[in-house]
Order: structure tokens, then sequence, then C-alpha cells
């Protein structure tokens, strides 16, 4: 999902896929697996050319984006906190352990 929505924001493949750090090749299989997991095209194109988002492809953006931003923030807030819970296993361990 992350994939189809850096797709449709930067408008290409090679654009999303520097910034997920793949290949455009692998960017192009992963797009075409959800088309055809779907049943319907996403994104309009010719050859290797990208021409936007088709009405399946808008449908999908606007049904993800949101839930998955809030996603993202939920991982940022959590990654931030100080890893109190590692640290709580770790002791619970090791009194196990002794």
């Amino acid at each position: 999902m992350r994939a189809f929505l850096l797709i449709a924001e930067h408008g290409s493949l090679k654009g999303a896929s520097e910034e997920l750090g793949f290949t455009t090749a692998w960017l192009s299989r992963s797009l075409r697996e959800l088309e055809v997991r779907l049943g319907h095209r996403l994104i309009s194109r010719r050859g290797n050319r990208l021409f936007g988002l088709t009405e399946a492809g808008e449908q999908l953006k606007a049904a993800i984006e949101e839930p998955y931003q809030r996603i993202e923030r939920a991982f940022l807030e959590l990654s931030s906190k100080p890893a109190s819970l590692t640290r709580e296993a770790s002791a619970k361990h090791t009194q196990i352990l002794q």
C-alpha cells in the first residue's frame, strides 16, 4: 500500500523507488500484483510512462491515504518514546533466569 501511495504522490515509479530504496522494476511488479489482486488498473500508463490515477486508483487512494498516515504517525510517536517496554521485559527475563 505504501508503494502505491508513493507512486500516486510522486507521479512516477522513479521518484517512489528512490524514496523506498527499491528498484523501479520491483515497484512496477508490486503495482501490477496489486492491480491483479484488485482486478482493476490503478494507474494509467503508456509503456513506461505514468499518466495518473484511474478512477479505481483514486478510489483506493482516498480510502487508504488517511488511515495509512495515522499508522505512520503512531509508529513515529512510539519509536520516539523511551524503550521502557524493552527494559522492563529485559529486567523480567533477567529475574526469571536468576
